[in-house]
């Protein structure tokens, strides 16, 4: 008897194991045109293949470098997920900008109309209304003129005080 004949025994039977696992670590299971199951990593083109098990941290869709059964969406590449995150982040930073300049348009008119509130108080608490010239000189309004500064001012409240 040959003394390797056990260890080619042992390599013999690890190779016919090996052989008949293959299935089992393939990914894709197609027929080919005789009508035969074929196991494999990779489909060939045009092929209706099933996917037998996902890839390790692959929880659905195809693995990288497969090529996806029909019908099947493809993931966004890396790329596509690294745009559309700038995208929200520069949306994010537009809408808090656009929010942050509506709190300023209102609290502007919050103040204009508190303004225009003041100034219709003191037309209306007053019994002498003066206004100063360009040139610095007092004026005094009459009665007409006051009632005019008053009907402005109720505009200007009604228009800043919504």
């Amino acid at each position: 008897m040959n003394k390797n004949g056990p260890a080619l025994a042992v390599l013999a039977l690890a190779l016919a194991a090996t052989l008949a696992a293959g299935p089992a670590f393939a990914q894709w299971k197609w027929q080919d045109e005789s009508g035969r199951t074929e196991y494999g990593d990779m489909p060939p083109p045009g092929a209706s293949a099933t996917r037998l098990k996902p890839l390790p941290g692959v929880s659905s869709g195809t693995a990288r470098g497969s090529t996806p059964a029909a019908g099947t969406p493809t993931p966004p590449s890396t790329a596509e997920q690294e745009q559309a995150f700038r995208r929200r982040q520069m949306e994010a930073q537009d809408a808090e900008k656009k929010q942050l300049a509506d709190a300023q348009r209102a609290d502007q008119m919050r103040e204009r109309c508190t303004q225009a509130r003041g100034y219709l108080a003191g037309l209306e608490n007053t019994g002498r209304v003066v206004r100063f010239s360009e040139t610095g000189e007092r004026q005094y309004l009459d009665d007409a003129q006051v009632e005019e500064a008053k009907a402005r001012a109720r505009k200007d409240v009604a228009d800043l005080c919504r």
